[in-house]
């Protein structure tokens, strides 16, 4: 994918876990991720406890191929992977033309259990105004969130909790926005799981 969003997105789930490490407190990893540490009396949800559950929710479960089929309107996307670099993505292509063209859709679920949710909103706050400063809030999925389109991509990210979403869809066929509009609605969807 052309995504901007997407590498600041995976150094933003990498940095949840790692760039926080001198602030005390410990964390439990998940999903491959180092351990890492939390500010004491950090909290998992704004007001709420550090002891909150994370999300048991898998990225592959979070958006079947019939959801990226249907943001993408395109029937040939498959499932290439399931995790990379530890981190739990599930990403849907369509290679059916074989020149790598086709559409493309992949979601990240990255729960950060005992890490503040605070600092992860925060984290992902900072993440979309250094980006390339095209990121706009959006409200209504979980706790913050941020979206980005572009000719014939949209890039959604957003935290519930302690648990870190992104959507990535595109699609030679569709418009940024089109794209963007759909996987908001399934990111409504998974923030309901959360």
């Amino acid at each position: 994918m052309s995504s901007r969003f997407s590498p600041v997105v995976v150094a933003l789930a990498l940095a949840s876990f790692g760039a926080l490490a001198a602030c005390g407190g410990t964390t439990t990893p998940t999903s491959g991720a180092p351990a890492t540490s939390a500010p004491a009396g950090s909290s998992s949800t704004p007001g709420g406890s550090s002891g909150a559950p994370a999300s048991s929710l898998q990225a592959c479960t979070a958006l079947s191929q019939a959801d990226a089929a249907s943001i993408t309107g395109d029937q040939s996307v498959a499932a290439q992977s399931s995790e990379t670099a530890g981190l739990d993505i599930c990403i849907y292509l369509d290679v059916s033309s074989g020149s790598g063209s086709g559409s493309e859709v992949a979601v990240l679920v990255e729960p950060a259990p005992g890490l503040s949710a605070a600092i992860i909103q925060a984290a992902l706050a900072s993440e979309a105004k250094n980006g390339s400063n095209s990121y706009q809030p959006v409200s209504g999925i979980g706790d913050v969130a941020y979206a980005e389109t572009s000719t014939n991509e949209g890039d959604l990210a957003f935290v519930k909790g302690n648990t870190l979403v992104v959507l990535i869809a595109s699609s030679p066929n569709k418009s940024g926005a089109d794209l963007l509009s759909a996987i908001e609605q399934k990111g409504k969807d998974i923030a309901g799981q959360l």
